[in-house]
């Protein structure tokens, strides 16, 4: 308790020495008011639904075409044609991979991570 309690003293991000006021200070000296700082999506930007459709689609299809051809090439699932799962693992692949990436940027996006934004969907 001794360490933290030296750490906010000797700390300047904070504005006073008192333990029940160690909040920090949110002046104009301490942050940038440049474009990294606001949200990626505001109300203005159009929102690429199509794209975002597709994305959660391919990301559905590709994982359970992948968890199939997985249990197929493992033989956990037992059919007559088990040269069937390789197919379907690479096709699951082709299918998971750019579904889970604009996946994981729209999260991003809904979050309010400045760093996505919505220009990096391609046009449909």
């Amino acid at each position: 308790m001794e360490s933290i309690r030296n750490r906010s003293k000797n700390s300047q991000i904070y504005k006073s020495e008192n333990e029940e006021d160690l909040r920090p200070l949110l002046s104009s000296e301490n942050y940038d008011d440049d474009e990294n700082t606001k949200y990626a999506w505001d109300k203005t930007q159009k929102v690429p639904w199509k794209g975002i459709l597709l994305a959660v689609f391919l990301f559905v299809i590709g994982t359970i075409m992948l968890t199939f051809g997985i249990l197929i090439v493992t033989n956990v699932l037992k059919i007559d044609e088990s040269d069937r799962g390789l197919p379907l693992v690479i096709l699951g692949s082709i299918c998971f991979i750019p579904g889970s990436y604009y996946v994981w940027i729209t999260y991003q996006i809904w979050r309010g991570n400045p760093e996505y934004s919505f220009q990096e969907f391609p046009e449909m």
